[in-house]
């Protein structure tokens, strides 16, 4: 690894401050870790003491309205790295357990909500989940609502955000 001279000297040149021959570990402030193999252990943190973050996450949203009662349909994407295990959701204020498997890089549609159509504007969706050393984390979407003319809600779009680690 270069010295702070040498650096401010390659700066100046326009070169790249460090050179794949001279790295020696992962660089401060790195959020991946050194090696780009997939991880042996699920959800594991790395030897390099970087940990993988499962992106799971609502892909597509279809609903369905039968007079005052709506049914959604979402289909739900793992671009991670492993396996989770999808366990509740959260729309509307209602929580519905999703208790299923969902492998690296699979998409599957659950049914996300069946109820009267709520009275009550909710802008968030959580998507409950964890790796299968247990390690839980909350997919964070923004929900788009759209009034109805009795004074209820349906949902027009949803955004995912990020992720938190709980």
């Amino acid at each position: 690894m270069p010295g702070f001279f040498q650096s401010l000297k390659r700066i100046v040149k326009g070169e790249p401050v460090y050179r794949p021959d001279e790295y020696d570990g992962p660089v401060a402030g790195s959020s991946r870790p050194e090696s780009s193999d997939a991880p042996e252990a699920i959800g594991a943190k790395q030897a390099s003491g970087y940990k993988l973050l499962p992106r799971v996450y609502i892909d597509e949203i279809k609903c369905e309205e039968r007079g005052d009662r709506m049914e959604c349909w979402a289909k739900i994407r793992n671009e991670s790295e492993y396996e989770v295990f999808l366990d509740k959701i959260h729309v509307f204020g209602a929580r519905r357990e999703l208790d299923t498997n969902l492998r690296k890089d699979e998409r599957r549609e659950f049914l996300i909500f069946s109820d009267r159509r709520p009275t009550n504007a909710y802008n968030k969706v959580e998507l409950q989940y964890r790796d299968l050393e247990g390690d839980y984390f909350v997919g964070m979407h923004d929900l788009e609502a759209r009034k109805q003319g009795d004074g209820s809600y349906t949902i027009h779009r949803i955004k995912y955000i990020g992720l938190k680690d709980i």
